[in-house]
């Protein structure tokens, strides 16, 4: 009767914690190697994450293709292969369009500075980045750089935008009032 193979779980099942492999042993010549090893990174993934990659992988990354067959908005496919690669360690989580479109609104209705504005959206980033280790928050920082550089230029256009509507606004007001 043949071995029946049982598939390696992440997380262990009574305390959720965090599992490692002690023991690795050859099939052919029975040697035994003891040791901390850690789970290879695809078996930290529950069975449907998994399920995502392999389609993701037969859709070659194209997520319109995971969108249509999944039958699941843009963003929510979008969002989901980004919570994988940051659960993974490939990247951290960005603060969403939404997050950011929220802190633009912000500060086209002058709550907060262009200065406070790139802060949120940066220490948004860096709270996340100081999970990680500071090797890997390296990595991630020079990989975000170019994000951090486009929203601060969003932030410049938006509050370009709203300096040139206030000089609008000063101008039909000084149009308005009569001279004396």
């Amino acid at each position: 009767m043949g071995m029946t193979k049982k598939k390696l779980i992440g997380k262990c099942p009574v305390c959720s914690g965090e599992l490692y492999i002690s023991e690795l042993s050859c099939r052919e010549c029975e040697v035994k190697i003891q040791g901390d090893f850690d789970i290879p990174l695809f078996s930290r993934l529950d069975d449907k994450e998994r399920e995502f990659i392999v389609l993701f992988l037969r859709s070659r990354g194209s997520l319109r293709d995971v969108q249509r067959q999944l039958a699941l908005s843009y963003p929510t496919v979008r969002n989901r292969l980004d919570a994988l690669l940051a659960k993974m360690g490939i990247i951290t989580s960005r603060p969403s369009d939404e997050e950011i479109a929220d802190v633009l609104d912000r500060l086209e209705h002058g709550e907060v500075s262009a200065e406070d504005a790139i802060k949120m959206i940066r220490g948004q980033e860096e709270a996340q980045d100081r999970e990680g280790t500071a090797s890997a928050a390296e990595a991630r920082a020079k990989d975000h750089e170019a994000e951090i550089r486009k929203v601060e230029a969003k932030i410049a256009d938006k509050l370009a935008e709203i300096r040139r509507q206030e000089k609008e606004l000063t101008k039909r007001e000084k149009k308005r009032k009569p001279k004396s």
